[in-house]
């Protein structure tokens, strides 16, 4: 276990909620910040540390954290004092292959899928290869509608 060190702070603010959902490739043997899933009881690995462990406790305030679970795909809030520094004992890969688009019409996304948490930022697109074939379709409807005829 490394010698715990303070590390300068990271504040969570009242009130903010940071959205943490980016997949990362986990590397068995190295350090990352993590929460425990609520759901299944897993780590759900957020960010790599690049202090290897030395502040464990590096978030502070009272803001939250919201991240889904790549596992049992439980999408929860989390306080910043439950995020810590472990050594991975796994490697894992959560990225997956693009898929074709259902060509299906448009959904009212929360009547059909009530627990949804629509984030998107960098990056997001590619864990959510879905989102980005309708967005791609979107786009590509547009830019052929302003078309001259």
């Amino acid at each position: 276990m490394p010698e715990q060190i303070a590390l300068p702070k990271l504040l969570i603010n009242k009130g903010s909620v940071y959205r943490l959902a980016k997949t990362i490739k986990v590397t068995k043997g190295e350090w990352y910040v993590v929460v425990t899933c609520k759901s299944c009881g897993k780590p759900i690995y957020l960010l790599n540390d690049p202090f290897s462990g030395h502040d464990r406790n590096r978030f502070v305030g009272e803001g939250r954290i919201s991240t889904p679970c790549r596992r049992c795909h439980k999408d929860a809030f989390y306080n910043p004092g439950e995020l810590t520094s472990i050594r991975s004992e796994e490697n894992v890969d959560y990225t997956q292959p693009r898929v074709e688009p259902s060509n299906m019409p448009r959904q009212p996304i929360l009547t059909k899928y009530p627990d949804a948490v629509p984030t998107f930022g960098p990056g997001q697109l590619e864990d959510r290869p879905k989102a980005a074939a309708i967005i791609a379709r979107c786009i590509s409807f547009i830019e052929c509608s302003a078309l001259p005829t």
